[in-house]
C-alpha cells in the first residue's frame, strides 16, 4: 500500500493525518515511455510544492526505480511522493515480490548502478513487501530545513552533502575510466 493509500485509509477511518503533509500518487502503465512521464510528474509536483532544489536528484532516483520496476515486474507501476516534516518520500510499487539488492558493478558493466545511486544520494531508502508485490522507497530532505537539521537526526549531514556536488558523485559511479 503506498503513502497516498495509507493517508486516505487513515482519513476514511476518522484518524488524523499530518497537517503539514502533502501527498501525490500516480498509476503508470508498464511501458518504457513511463520513465520520462514519472520524471515529469515528480518535477511538476515538487515545483508546485516549492521544492525546486530537490527536483534534479528526485528525477534521477525516480528514473532508476521506475526503470527497475519496468524491467523486473509485469503490470502497472505505482509512483508516490509525499512531504512531511521536512522530508520528501518517494515510492515505486510494482507486482514483483522479489526485493532488489544493491549490486556491485564492475568497471565496464552497463547496468547495476541504480540502487548505488539511490544509496548515495538519498538520506535513507528501503524496500518492503506489499500484498501486490513490493515497494521501493527513498527519502530526500528539504534543503531549507536541512541547513538547520541538528546533528544526529535522520538525514542530518546527508542534507549538507546532498546540497553540494551531486554531479561529482553521480559521475564517479557512472563514468569510470576505460
Amino acid at each position: 500500500m503506498n503513502v497516498h493509500s495509507w493517508v486516505s485509509l487513515i482519513a476514511a477511518l476518522g484518524g488524523n493525518t499530518p497537517v503539514d503533509s502533502r501527498v501525490a500518487s500516480w498509476r503508470l502503465p508498464p511501458h518504457p515511455h513511463q520513465v520520462g512521464r514519472a520524471r515529469r510528474l515528480v518535477r511538476k509536483k515538487l515545483t508546485q510544492w516549492g521544492f525546486a532544489d530537490e527536483v534534479e536528484v528526485a528525477e534521477l532516483l525516480i528514473s532508476e526505480l521506475v526503470s527497475n520496476a519496468l524491467e523486473h515486474a509485469h503490470g502497472p507501476i505505482g509512483v508516490s511522493v509525499s512531504e512531511s516534516d521536512g522530508l520528501l518520500r518517494f515510492e515505486v510499487e510494482d507486482s514483483n515480490p522479489d526485493l532488489p539488492q544493491v549490486q556491485l558493478s564492475r568497471r565496464h558493466d552497463e547496468r547495476g548502478r541504480g540502487l548505488q545511486l539511490v544509496d548515495m544520494l538519498a538520506c535513507c531508502w528501503g524496500r518492503d513487501h506489499t500484498p501486490r508485490g513490493k515497494v521501493v522507497w527513498f527519502e530526500l530532505p528539504v534543503s531549507a530545513q536541512a541547513e538547520h537539521a541538528p546533528a544526529g537526526t535522520a538525514c542530518a549531514g546527508t542534507v549538507r552533502r546532498a546540497a553540494h556536488g551531486h554531479a561529482q558523485r553521480v559521475a564517479a559511479i557512472i563514468a569510470e575510466p576505460s
